[in-house]
């Protein structure tokens, strides 16, 4: 019957309005296919010089200010960028031993992508993990070298990344750490560890972490960044108001250049989130010190139509900086998790029955991915060094 909707056209639901927009403004197609089943993504009929977006209720753009940073009165000038950037950060932990030859496979591919694309990748390494590969897998771990230098020549920095402390031989951490402790607001991991678990001096350990983070690239045979950033493992800088200005002082002091762990909220609760929106993610916190806040989280591990990438690209819509203009400047921080990689999906596989050739697949899937969104988006592919401040 002509005029018809088709099967796609009916798949999709008449949640969210839609609205035209300026000539700038940049399409958020996936959104209108509600239907994770429909493998066909509907392109509307549109002239070519419009473009239509999903307008929702549910956009309420946040800052800096609205970070525990910000909410302790921690930060100071908000801080723009001189590019439109899309800093593709990776947090290689969790990578067991009897795992390596995935991680391998996985790494391998990684590179020939990044490499063949054009992408760069800031790689947060855990570093009790990397200890822990070479106390217990001796042989294993200059494979592994290898191919963390091959991921350093597709155009990756590596950067420390530590959820407390750990056996400085075996790598090993205390056998028992709730992620919950009654009266702490955050998951209970990097601070914690370190500061009320085993009593230390968070900045001595950061000094401590350093000397692991130097043996690393010195290994790996691979220069060290040139702005030294990090990400406290967990999320967790502390959850009252004196715990972070300690972390900021603490990180600040060590030397590092860029901090990229601000969250808000209490862990495990609705108020709980990680980072700051798009346009409003980057501030100053000490004199050397900047926060480049997470913006998005993509599991790397998932299909284009599954719950979880589906879920990501939604809450895009969130932040209209991103899907509105592809001129507005910006550091649009998006977090991976390597080990995603080599979890089942859908509830369709258990672990011993990922192959390297089914990591391989999904490597190839994520690439196909990012690929779409940058090319929606619009961003330059960069690392935090080549991440340039306006001041």
């Amino acid at each position: 019957m002509p005029g018809s909707p088709s099967p796609t056209e009916r798949a999709i639901r008449p949640v969210y309005s839609v609205r035209r927009l300026p000539d700038e403004y940049v399409v958020w197609g996936i959104s209108m296919c509600a239907n994770p089943r429909n493998r066909e993504i509907f392109r509307p009929r549109l002239p070519a010089n419009r473009i239509f977006v999903m307008a929702s209720a549910e956009i309420q753009p946040t800052s800096g200010s609205a970070t525990d940073f910000g909410r302790f009165g921690l930060t100071k000038e908000s801080l723009a960028t001189a590019e439109r950037s899309l800093l593709l950060t990776i947090d290689f932990e969790a990578f067991e031993p009897r795992l390596l030859d995935l991680w391998l496979a996985a790494m391998q591919r990684w590179a020939y992508h990044s490499a063949a694309g054009g992408w760069t990748f800031s790689i947060f390494i855990a570093l009790e993990d990397v200890v822990r590969l070479r106390h217990e897998r001796p042989a294993g771990y200059a494979d592994f070298m290898e191919q963390v230098k091959t991921l350093h020549e597709s155009g990756a920095k590596f950067y420390p990344h530590n959820h407390g402390f750990f056996d400085p031989i075996t790598g090993l951490q205390a056998p028992y750490r709730p992620q919950r402790i009654q009266g702490y607001g955050k998951r209970a991991s990097f601070f914690y560890d370190i500061v009320h678990r085993q009593g230390m001096d968070l900045q001595g350990w950061l000094f401590r972490l350093l000397e692991f983070y130097n043996s690393f690239l010195s290994e790996a045979g691979i220069e060290p960044p040139r702005s030294l950033t990090f990400r406290a493992g967990g999320w967790d800088h502390g959850a009252t108001s004196e715990e972070n200005r300690r972390y900021i002082s603490a990180v600040s002091d060590a030397g590092f250049a860029y901090d990229t762990s601000a969250t808000r909220g209490v862990f495990g609760t609705k108020s709980f989130h990680v980072g700051s929106p798009f346009g409003s993610n980057v501030f100053r916190l000490t004199s050397t010190l900047v926060e480049v806040a997470p913006c998005w989280a993509l599991n790397c591990g998932a299909g284009l139509f599954s719950r979880s990438s589906l879920g990501s690209l939604r809450r895009v819509r969130s932040q209209p900086h991103v899907w509105g203009s592809r001129h507005r400047k910006g550091a649009f921080v998006t977090v991976l998790h390597f080990d995603h990689l080599f979890r089942p999906e859908d509830g369709q596989q258990d672990t011993e029955s990922i192959t390297p050739s089914t990591v391989v697949a999904r490597v190839d899937r994520f690439f196909d991915l990012i690929s779409w969104v940058n090319r929606a988006f619009r961003f330059e592919s960069i690392t935090f060094d080549e991440l340039v401040i306006r001041e």
